[in-house]
């Protein structure tokens, strides 16, 4: 084992300053938390900003268009579920909606078999016309991947900065 000390006082207090701030990370990863959520939420305006499927770490491809074109945003639920949060330790990103896996990552979706649970069959208008079905079945859907939960290299060199600014705070 190598042993080394440092006679220099000020050396010593910086370091002592170091270890305490990085005992409680609250304050910079609220911000980093909050950085993160702008970042995904860009991601949404410009029509996706990643680097491969898959990978959460962004970059220039967009999202393949879509039946609704090339944007995710149809309503804008998925786009405004989009919450962070942090702790002493930690900041996260992420959403509650139960599609958003599916646009993250892609996947295809079976075809189903509707049947009536209560009449004898289902009724729909459609082109103004009345139908009248024992049952119904859908089409298989391909959903391409539409990345929105990466980081742009920026972004993380801002939280390493971030980090920094913290961890040496005072000890200058």
């Amino acid at each position: 084992m190598i042993k080394a000390k440092i006679d220099d006082k000020n050396c010593e207090i910086m370091l002592k300053g170091i270890e305490n701030n990085g005992k409680n990370l609250s304050r910079a990863m609220k911000t980093i938390a909050v950085e993160l959520e702008e970042s995904v939420r860009e991601n949404f305006e410009v029509g996706g900003r990643y680097s491969k499927a898959g990978s959460i770490i962004g970059g220039p491809k967009k999202w393949p268009k879509s039946q609704y074109g090339g944007s995710l945003i149809r309503t804008g639920n998925l786009r405004d579920s989009i919450t962070s949060k942090s702790d002493k330790a930690s900041a996260q990103v992420g959403t509650n909606i139960a599609y958003a896996k599916i646009h993250n990552f892609g996947a295809t979706v079976a075809g189903q078999t509707i049947i009536p649970r209560e009449k004898r069959a289902l009724a729909f208008i459609w082109n103004g016309l009345r139908r009248i079905y024992a049952k119904v079945t859908t089409k298989t859907h391909d959903i391409p991947a539409r990345p929105f939960m990466v980081v742009q290299p920026e972004d993380i060199e801002g939280f390493k900065e971030t980090l920094l600014e913290h961890l040496t705070e005072g000890t200058k």
